[in-house]
């Protein structure tokens, strides 16, 4: 059994596996076209010298993305490190998401790790808890719409919440990530 008291609140790793070359999967998460496809409605990425990078254009070390939501929430951060078809690391609010891409037989391996959540008991739930469900989601979602072209995301705001796995209701209102 896990003992919350000693269990390491900090930190969390999941890992995927997909029937699409790693360069496909890679290609996913490191353009605004491939991050629009499964998990965010409007994504940008744009250089450090404030050029905006094409919607078919990989992210490099050191641009700014923007991410919105269909809710009224938007996230701003800085792509930390590149690797083409291998690694993608960004800070995600107060955090960091760290996107690691292998080759496992037929299949590609991501292993995604979010690492620097708060020890509060907000950033157990929010940072923690509800990141995690929501990267699940979103993992699973990339699979459907590569393996089937399926894309699960329901296109009503007000019925679901991309933000939040129902956690929300039992501490704070602040949002963290996902």
């Amino acid at each position: 059994m896990i003992d919350p008291v000693t269990y390491d609140w900090s930190k969390f790793e999941i890992v995927f596996y997909y029937d699409q070359p790693k360069e496909t999967v890679f290609r996913a998460w490191a353009t605004s076209s491939g991050l629009e496809s499964f998990f965010i409605e409007r994504a940008s990425f744009e250089s450090d010298q404030g050029r905006k990078r094409d919607a078919g254009e990989q992210a490099r070390p050191g641009d700014a993305y923007v991410w919105e939501w269909r809710q009224p929430h938007s996230l701003e951060g800085t792509v930390l490190e590149v690797i083409p078809d291998s690694l993608l690391s960004m800070t995600f609010g107060s955090m960091s998401v760290t996107l690691r891409f292998a080759e496992a037989g037929a299949q590609t391996e991501l292993h995604l790790s979010q690492t620097g959540i708060s020890d509060t008991a907000d950033g157990q739930v929010l940072g923690h808890l509800n990141c995690r469900c929501c990267w699940i989601f979103f993992l699973t979602n990339l699979k459907s719409v590569l393996e089937s072209g399926r894309d699960l995301r329901d296109r009503d705001p007000e019925r679901v919440s991309s933000m939040e796995v129902g956690f929300r209701s039992f501490v704070g209102t602040e949002g963290n990530g996902t």
